[in-house]
C-alpha cells in the first residue's frame, strides 16, 4: 500500500514539472521590434501602387532598362555608316611677277594674278545594294591686270557625281547592313528581357 501511494503522488509531480518549461518558453514567443519598422502608423497600399513601388525599386529592372537603351544606342552607330561625309577644299594665291618686256601686259613694269577657288562634295554608302556615291562641285575665280585679257575676272565652274553598284559580292548583304541587322536583333532581344523581368517583378510583388 506503500508504493502505491508513492506512485500517486509522484505523477502530479512529474506532470507539474514537465508543464514549468512550456510556461516559461511562453513569454518568450513575442516578436522584438524592427529597428526603423514601426507598426503604430500603418501605411495602406493598393494593388497599382505596390506594382508600382516594385518596378521602380528592382535593380534587375534598372538593369534590363540601361541595357535597351545601350541596344537602342547601337542601332544609331551602326546606322551612322549611311550619313554622308561632306568635304569642302578652298585656295587662295596671289603673285606678282615683274614684266621685261613691252608685250607682257603689266602696268608699271608688274603683272599681278590673283585666283581663288573651292569644291565643296559629299560622298557616302546607299543603305539598299551596297551601293555608293560620290558629288563634287567645283569652282574658281582668277583675276589679272594683264591689259591684253579679254575676260577679266574669269570663272570656271564643275560638277561631277559618281555611283558605284556592286552586282554580285556586296549587293544582297555587306558588311554596314549586316552590324545594323544584328543591333536590331539586340535590340528586340534586349526589350524581351526588359518584358520578361518587369513580370517577374510584378508577379513577386
Amino acid at each position: 500500500a506503500g508504493t502505491l501511494l508513492l506512485v500517486v503522488f509522484a505523477a502530479p509531480a512529474l506532470v507539474a514539472g514537465q508543464q514549468t518549461p512550456a510556461q516559461s518558453r511562453e513569454p518568450g514567443l513575442a516578436v522584438p521590434p524592427r529597428p526603423g519598422v514601426s507598426s503604430d502608423n500603418p501605411l495602406p497600399l493598393t494593388l497599382e501602387q505596390v506594382i508600382e513601388m516594385a518596378l521602380a525599386n528592382s535593380n534587375d529592372l534598372a538593369v534590363a532598362r540601361f541595357d535597351t537603351e545601350i541596344a537602342g544606342l547601337d542601332i544609331v552607330a551602326a546606322e551612322g555608316a549611311y550619313d554622308p561625309l561632306l568635304a569642302s577644299f578652298n585656295f587662295y594665291d596671289r603673285q606678282v611677277a615683274p614684266v621685261t618686256s613691252l608685250i607682257g601686259g603689266g602696268a608699271n613694269g608688274k603683272l599681278t594674278q590673283t585666283s581663288a577657288s573651292g569644291n565643296i562634295g559629299a560622298r557616302g554608302l546607299t543603305p539598299w545594294g551596297g551601293g555608293r556615291f560620290e558629288v563634287d562641285l567645283r569652282a574658281s575665280r582668277l583675276t589679272s591686270d594683264n591689259l591684253f585679257t579679254t575676260f577679266n575676272p574669269q570663272y570656271s565652274s564643275s560638277l561631277q557625281g559618281r555611283y558605284t553598284q556592286p552586282l554580285l559580292r556586296g549587293f544582297r548583304f555587306d558588311q554596314p547592313r549586316r552590324q545594323l541587322a544584328i543591333a536590331r536583333r539586340r535590340a528586340d532581344l534586349s526589350d524581351a528581357d526588359l518584358r520578361l523581368r518587369a513580370t517577374d517583378v510584378i508577379t513577386n510583388a
